[in-house]
């Protein structure tokens, strides 16, 4: 079915529902006194009503929107399409037709019964299709906690709860807002602190802690090391200000130099680069990125006297500085938070460092 032909199935579902539900609002008005003047109201305003509700909902797009991911902002923008279509009903009627008077009771449960049908048809199937995975989600899938109550937390449950690869069972939330205890986000209780993790891996055998970027480096840190004592597996995902503002890389696999120049690459003259850099300071600014910490990478290789790594993300530079590490324990390697824009802190990290490269 091509989108042209959606579009004209959608507005005559509209057309059909609009219809019925001013029948129904006759109905209900007027009740067993139902009489031939009202019946005929009711075929003299019809066809009048079913335009004025099918040029609010044109204005509003509401046809165009799709039912899998309808959300609260589409109910309310039907709730103003169907306001709107009753103000062009009135309007219309009281040019067009001025000896007609159409009793207030029925416009409002005209409108009301629009607004609750059309809604229940657009949630119905996204209900369902949510019903549908949390039942998948009690039989499979590794028991997780989200670490932050926070916007973010709640965004990532939502994600979490749509996607439909995947498998989690989200048991909770663990933070440290006070406010929050005791609380309920997305029907899920906040079951404790940061405090609280041992204890809570152990009451709800808990196998992942999904942390959000934007906890500070000592949370994350504090909780990497609890959640390591308890067997537990951590994983830290962006938040969607960090992805926007490129603070951090989201690699799905390792990214080849060829994959970026799209040509043959340059072999690089590693004897010459070594003895230019053996023994220096050199800096690299940027270096949690994708291609900052890949600079880093190497650079180690070439032995300089000590690579000063500066970025403003202050988790990346957790994760680089514990990779960088392992993989060089008696190199010389200082983690430095500085923004590049403020003048004053980069001058004092060149006065205290003072790198040769």
């Amino acid at each position: 079915m091509t989108s042209r032909s959606k579009h004209y199935l959608g507005f005559a579902m509209l057309a059909a529902l609009s219809a019925a539900c001013y029948a129904v609002a006759f109905a209900l008005r007027f009740g067993d006194a139902v009489s031939p003047r009202s019946e005929e109201l009711l075929m003299q305003t019809l066809p009048l009503v079913i335009v004025s509700k099918l040029i609010a909902f044109s204005c509003l797009s509401v046809h165009a929107c799709l039912s899998r991911y309808v959300c609260f902002e589409d109910l309310i923008s039907l709730a103003k399409a169907t306001t709107l279509g009753s103000v062009i009903f009135v309007m219309a009627s009281t040019l067009l037709l001025p000896e007609i008077s159409i009793p207030r009771g029925v416009l409002l449960i005209d409108w009301g019964a629009t607004l609750v049908t059309i809604g229940l048809i657009r949630s119905v199937p996204r209900a369902l299709r949510y019903l549908m995975r949390r039942y998948r989600s009690k039989h499979d899938g590794p028991r997780v906690l989200i670490a932050g109550s926070s916007n973010e937390g709640e965004s990532l449950l939502r994600v979490l709860r749509t996607a439909t690869e995947s498998s989690y069972k989200v048991l909770g939330f663990v933070g440290d807002n006070p406010l929050h205890r005791g609380r309920r986000i997305g029907n899920l209780p906040v079951l404790g602190g940061f405090a609280d993790l041992s204890s809570l891996v152990v009451a709800h055998g808990v196998e992942e802690l999904l942390v959000i970027g934007d906890l500070p480096g000592v949370e994350i840190r504090r909780l990497v090391d609890q959640a390591t004592q308890a067997g537990v597996a951590v994983k830290v995902l962006p938040t969607y200000d960090q992805l926007l503002r490129q603070d951090v890389a989201v690699t799905p696999r390792p990214v080849a130099i060829e994959d970026l120049l799209r040509r043959d690459p340059v072999d690089l003259d590693e004897a010459g680069a070594s003895d230019w850099l053996d023994g220096r300071v050199v800096m690299v600014t940027g270096s949690s990125g994708s291609i900052g910490s890949e600079v880093c990478r190497q650079l180690l290789r070439l032995r300089p006297k000590t690579l000063v790594a500066v970025d403003r993300s202050e988790t990346g530079q957790f994760f680089l500085e514990r990779e960088l590490r392992c993989s060089a324990p008696e190199a010389g390697i200082e983690m430095v938070l500085a923004d590049l824009t403020d003048a004053a802190r980069v001058q004092a990290v060149c006065e205290q460092h003072k790198p040769d490269v």
